[in-house]
């Protein structure tokens, strides 16, 4: 019988991995390894940094070269990321370091670092071709309406510096001109990676059958989680593992997890 390992790496919408695959054992849980997981600020503009880069490849490595590890055939990994840069980082340096920032270069920026991450892992499936290496890139979200006392309530509440942010229409706007951007890179130079996007889903069915009964920047991943495992399902690789989700009635209480 195939063993499969999954790996998931992103911001915190990443978290919805933890529902998706919240009763298999093959998914690697932050409590099992701190180095595998979402993690609270994670911004795609600091991936290149050493520790991160530690924590993306050095436990894929680890699982190809150790020879106790020999019978995993399947390697899934999951990759989440750009929400912190576009709907948080990006607002930070506007309207507190009141900085004169080109919104396009900076979405090209971060697509420009990601690339480097993406061809990295690229290199690695084909420098270890017996083995079945399964990139997915996630859009699991689009960005949701927020109050005007969000962020003071986020500020206080969390204990975080306070600032303003884009407004909705344009943090809309930003975050698919970011995705579609990205997923035209895929589709043209990394072939053998999938997509997972939910955007539709929040536009055709619209963000309040998503949202929060608390006003949250994230979606209700107890909802999200479903519409994740339909686009899962279309990738055709239910041999390889079918998700047993998290079976309770709501979410349970979100912690923030340390970036350092």
């Amino acid at each position: 019988m195939n063993k499969t390992i999954i790996l998931n790496y992103g911001d915190s919408q990443g978290e919805v991995l933890d529902y998706v695959f919240f009763n298999n054992n093959e998914y690697i849980k932050y409590n099992e390894d701190s180095r595998i997981g979402w993690r609270s600020g994670w911004s795609v503009r600091g991936l290149l940094k050493e520790e991160h880069q530690k924590r993306l490849f050095d436990p894929l490595y680890e699982i190809l070269n150790c020879n106790k590890n020999n019978n995993i055939d399947n390697i899934i990994i999951f990759l989440t990321f750009g929400s912190v840069d576009i709907e948080w980082n990006l607002s930070y340096k506007l309207y507190k370091l009141r900085e004169n920032i080109d919104k396009n270069n900076f979405i090209n920026e971060i697509i420009i670092i990601y690339d480097k991450i993406l061809k990295k892992f690229n290199e690695i499936c084909i420098e270890y071709n017996n083995k079945n290496i399964i990139i997915i890139l996630v859009f699991p979200f689009e960005p949701l309406p927020l109050s005007k006392d969000y962020m003071k309530n986020f500020s206080k509440k969390n204990n975080t510096e306070f600032y303003n942010i884009l407004s909705y229409t344009e943090r809309v706007n930003l975050w698919n001109i970011y995705c579609n951007k990205l997923i035209n890179i895929i589709n043209h130079n990394y072939s053998r990676f999938k997509i997972i996007d939910l955007r539709n889903y929040f536009k055709n069915n619209g963000y309040n059958n998503y949202i929060n009964k608390e006003e949250d920047h994230h979606p209700d991943l107890n909802k999200s989680k479903d519409i994740f495992i339909i686009e899962f399902n279309k990738l055709d690789i239910k041999s390889i593992i079918i998700p047993s989700p998290y079976q309770g009635l709501s979410m349970y209480s979100h912690i923030r997890r340390p970036l350092y």
